[in-house]
């Protein structure tokens, strides 16, 4: 029924906007202290890990949007098209892994990684469009893109402080954010 598919595209869009709070921030955090915090736990000699962590955290623009509308689509009865998917991404995703992994070691794992995330959003949101409800993308990107903007400018504004520094002041921070959107 209409009143269903909506109660069903508000819950979604509230669990979307939900997990985009935390992935869209974390991104922003790994995008400016994520070397920092690689040196931090491992040590000096993964300080060369800093673009394929980059290109792998891109992925947590994807990842939510793939978690969600997989359950809408099992939900509605749309297994087999859940299927299909997993079948698709997983496909191109071991050929495009052979590829870019033995020529570009790491960055080619990272990448492989992006890419599958990034398939697999397009075939979710694809279907969920078509067979469900349009998924409304400013309304539940709008909050996470102020949080994560607001997070950015602060880590901005503690680029050049120690690593202990800025975490000790950017996770009450983002505890706050979160709370107040």
């Amino acid at each position: 029924s209409i009143e269903s598919r909506q109660e069903q595209q508000q819950i979604s869009e509230n669990i979307l906007e939900i997990l985009l709070c935390m992935s869209l921030p974390f991104l922003v955090g790994l995008w400016f202290i994520g070397s920092d915090l690689l040196q931090l736990v491992y040590g000096a000699e993964f300080s060369g890990a800093q673009l394929p962590l980059r290109i792998a955290a891109a992925a947590l623009i994807f990842l939510p949007f793939s978690r969600a509308l997989s359950h809408v689509m099992v939900a509605n009865g749309l297994e087999r098209l859940n299927l299909i998917e997993v079948i698709v991404t997983n496909t191109l995703g071991s050929i495009l892994g052979v590829f870019l992994i033995s020529r570009y070691q790491l960055v080619g794992a990272a990448t492989t990684d992006l890419a599958i995330n990034i398939l697999g959003f397009c075939q979710f949101t694809f279907v969920v469009h078509r067979r469900i409800f349009p998924v409304r993308f400013w309304t539940v990107l709008y909050r996470p893109l102020i949080v994560s903007g607001l997070m950015a400018l602060l880590f901005l504004l503690l680029h050049h402080q120690q690593i202990w520094l800025t975490l000790l002041i950017s996770l009450p921070v983002y505890c706050l954010l979160a709370l107040a959107y």
